[in-house]
């Protein structure tokens, strides 16, 4: 049950702006004409993004794809700049709408609208269950409990597969999210070509089956202003070892949690089970 997800250490942060850090690989899709085999990023940013509650906020990114520039250093005041501006909602059905917007919102994608979301803002707990509750309604999915992010974190990974009108190759493509299973909170997030298979957790992103894009979620906390902490380029060294190899993991294979999966129990829809 989403009930039994436990607190993070940030839940009792007191301070004016959520902030969030990320690192976000990204190449552009595949065509018939261009091979799988060797598809390097075409970027690589390092993000960090402050928030309120009332629409001021910053935006800062480094350009980490030949080296470490600042790409862009934006700052702002205004209400309501993005759908998940303002206090985030606990209820399923409120978090749908304000993620997808009101009705007719088939043609967004829920999935992308969550993963930023979770790199826009601190997250809470009851909003973090409603994130949960409503993917258990969502259909078409796949859970793999037992996963791996770059890092080591252990995660369940939630799957569905997405199709817009755009022209190939946009027309279709599988999105993941991956769930600390005790917390509720986004660890990672990624898409991929539609046939790309399951991703194997010991290389880098960008060397998996049809790579598109995948962003791992390396800080979140609440501070008072816009300037903390200072934005950094990323310590490469343990992110990118092999997940089943770095200290991480191999310390989470000997905790056990007390909670295994909200949407492995909840859901009806097919499961693999690692």
């Amino acid at each position: 049950m989403a009930d039994d997800l436990s607190a993070t250490p940030w839940e009792a942060d007191r301070g004016r702006f959520d902030y969030v850090e990320v690192r976000r690989w990204e190449v552009e899709p595949t065509t018939a004409t261009t091979p799988q085999a060797s598809r390097p990023p075409t970027s690589i940013r390092h993000l960090a993004a402050w928030t309120d509650n009332h629409g001021s906020g910053r935006s800062y990114a480094l350009d980490e794809t030949h080296g470490c520039t600042t790409e862009r250093d934006e700052r702002w005041i205004q209400p309501e700049a993005a759908p998940w501006d303002g206090p985030l909602s606990s209820d399923p059905g409120a978090v749908r709408r304000q993620l997808l917007g009101p009705p007719p919102n088939d043609g967004i994608d829920l999935f992308g609208q969550i993963s930023e979301l979770f790199a826009a803002r601190v997250v809470p707990l009851p909003t973090r269950r409603g994130v949960l509750r409503l993917l258990t309604a969502h259909p078409h999915t796949v859970v793999r409990e037992g996963t791996f992010d770059p890092s080591g974190r252990i995660g369940i990974t939630v799957t569905t597969a997405v199709t817009t009108p755009a022209p190939p190759p946009y027309a279709s493509y599988s999105r993941t999210l991956v769930f600390d299973p005790a917390t509720g909170d986004l660890l990672a997030a990624g898409s991929t070509d539609p046939d790309a298979g399951v991703a194997q957790p010991a290389v880098a992103p960008w060397q998996r089956p049809g790579f598109r894009t995948y962003t791992q979620y390396l800080d979140r906390r609440r501070t008072n202003d816009r300037s903390t902490p200072r934005p950094r380029c990323s310590e490469h060294i343990e992110e990118l070892r092999p997940a089943g190899s770095s200290r991480m993991a191999t310390q989470n294979r000997k905790v056990t949690h007390a909670v295994v999966s909200v949407l492995a129990e909840s859901t009806s829809y097919p499961r693999v089970r690692r």
